[in-house]
């Protein structure tokens, strides 16, 4: 359609209006007779496979054939340059890359889009003075025994979703489970409740949207992300300003923007308004769909393993095991197939040179298939060493969050291996990268 068209029609997309008709839409139009019985793989952006795209392409860039591909890479070619572009597959020189942080930089990634819609935020930023500064300051507002309040908060929330399905005895994963306890999650826990739950799902998505995944900068999900973020970000202000003014009367909160604002009250940091507006908007928009794409996708695989999924039920009330299941299965579908970096003078890695001003595409995806440091790497276990998972990242730039991914994620799967004869309805549909819609029914208990 026309560029001028194409815009006017994103726009209504993102209006609550444009919401409720695309869902209305989604759960309730017809399903083909000949759909197609593929979805095309959340660690492929969306400029590779358009959301209605051809079965070809999303079957060519599915994680099953990308394992493929990477497995003949690690073996053949583990590090290949292709003009101004490489990709880093074998687990090894995979971490040592994400390890060699002032070689192989983040900033030219993701700092300008962070400056553009948001300003200066830690996961665009190199190693400086200013990262250290502002990312201890946030690791500082974390408690030594926060993981009782995480787990808290999140069992909560699951439960309330999963308890309102019970009478029906379906249950959309995305829409009804794991968007909306990480939505409240972000309320409780992060101090940040919106001013409702539709908005705040529209803000965070778009923002991520751009933010992450949107590599070929198509300018209409920029635009989406931009309307975001005007009305995101006097929100904050005012939020922050407002909190600020409840704790002097003595208000008590235990939140992490709350502690953000009273340690600014106290001296215990230097953070003004805006800083804390940056750094809590950055921690908000990634802990909405990271959290549902995560939960989802290993949903999905233990459904599509039914021997793991035996094994998860065993285990269900053990958390370490079941979080160790959790991220194991998580291998086979991932949220993202590698981590981008910047090479902007030139380097070696594994005897390979890399040009300068090289994009680096180095693949956490293939190196949790590696052989050489994942033994037995096709069958699912609960005995591998948490640390060693890449689904968050490694070396600086590891996920600031996965603290609080490794309770809150299993704690929503967990609430959906509990309910009795779990099946499918449908394929897991997708918004564009995002999983989205995937319902599944249950037997209602009696």
């Amino acid at each position: 359609m026309p560029a001028a068209y194409r815009a006017f029609v994103e726009e209504l997309r993102v209006t609550p209006s444009g919401q409720l008709a695309l869902t209305l839409y989604r759960e309730h139009r017809p399903v083909p007779a000949s759909a197609p019985a593929y979805h095309p793989t959340s660690t492929t952006p969306q400029h590779i496979i358009p959301y209605y795209g051809s079965r070809v392409v999303a079957t060519l860039t599915s994680a099953s054939v990308q394992r493929c591909v990477f497995n003949w890479l690690r073996k053949h070619k583990p590090v290949v340059v292709i003009g101004k572009r490489a990709i880093v597959t074998r687990a090894v020189d995979v971490k040592q890359t994400l390890a060699r942080d002032t070689e192989f930089t983040i900033a030219e990634i993701n700092a300008p889009n962070m400056l553009r819609l948001n300003g200066p935020f830690f996961l665009g930023m190199d190693r400086s003075p200013q990262y250290s500064h502002e990312q201890s300051t946030l690791r500082r507002v974390i408690k030594p025994d926060e993981a009782a309040l995480i787990r808290r908060v999140a069992r909560k929330h699951c439960d309330d979703m999963i308890q309102a399905a019970l009478p029906i005895g379906r249950i959309d994963v995305v829409s009804q489970l794991a968007r909306p306890v990480a939505r409240r999650f972000i309320t409780d826990y992060l101090g940040v409740p919106g001013p409702d739950e539709v908005t705040m799902m529209r803000w965070l998505r778009a923002l991520f949207h751009d933010l992450f995944l949107n590599l070929s900068n198509e300018r209409s999900i920029q635009v989406t992300a931009e309307q975001a973020f005007h009305e995101l970000g006097p929100y904050l202000l005012t939020l922050i300003e407002q909190r600020r003014e409840l704790l002097k009367q003595g208000q008590v909160f235990d939140d992490f923007l709350s502690r953000l604002v009273q340690g600014q009250l106290t001296g215990q940091n230097d953070f003004d308004d805006d800083a804390i507006r940056r750094n809590i908007s950055g921690l908000i928009v990634g802990a909405l769909d990271t959290t549902s794409m995560a939960s989802t996708l290993i949903i999905e695989q233990m459904l599509a393993k039914p021997d793991v999924m035996q094994r998860a039920k065993q285990v269900i009330d053990d958390e370490q095991k079941f979080l160790h299941l959790c991220f194991d299965v998580f291998r086979f579908n991932t949220m993202a197939a590698a981590m981008r970096r910047y090479c902007k003078q030139g380097a070696v890695i594994a005897g390979v040179k890399i040009p300068p001003d090289t994009e680096l595409f180095i693949s956490t995806a293939s190196a949790m298939f590696d052989e050489s440091a994942w033994p037995d790497p096709y069958t699912v276990r609960d005995d591998r060493p948490l640390d060693d998972y890449l689904h968050f990242g490694d070396g600086m730039h590891r996920c600031f969050g996965e603290y609080i991914n490794r309770i809150q994620i299993p704690i929503i799967v967990a609430g959906v291996l509990r309910l009795d004869t779990l099946k499918p309805c449908s394929r897991l549909l997708y918004d564009g990268p995002f999983p989205d819609q995937y319902v599944l029914s249950f037997d209602v208990p009696g």
